[in-house]
Parts: structure tokens; C-alpha cells; sequence
């Protein structure tokens, strides 16, 4: 598992770091789907259809 720090700006933006993108094949426009899971941990994952019908 790889980490990355981000930064929250003062508007709530966070800002991902180009590897991430590159690695989701996340485009400016695209939809992002954050759980928290029951040990406070964010889990980002692109959002589909499939997200939703859990």
C-alpha cells in the first residue's frame, strides 16, 4: 500500500497528487465516491454504477 499526504485548502478542495490520478485514470470532471470505514479510515474510489448498488 502506498501513502500520500494531500492538503485540504481553505475551500474543503483536496488536491490529488498525479500519481493517484494517473493510477485511477481520474479526469477533471470525473466523479469520486469517499467511504469511512468503522476505523475512521477514507476509502476513494472512482464512482460507477456498480458504487452505488452496494
Amino acid at each position: 500500500m502506498n501513502m500520500r499526504l494531500v492538503t485540504i485548502y481553505a475551500n474543503g478542495r483536496i488536491m490529488l497528487p498525479a500519481e493517484i490520478r494517473r493510477r485511477l485514470n481520474i479526469k477533471a470532471g470525473d466523479s469520486l465516491a469517499f467511504f469511512i470505514s468503522q476505523d475512521d479510515e477514507i476509502i476513494l474510489r472512482r464512482a460507477c454504477w456498480r458504487t452505488y448498488n452496494f
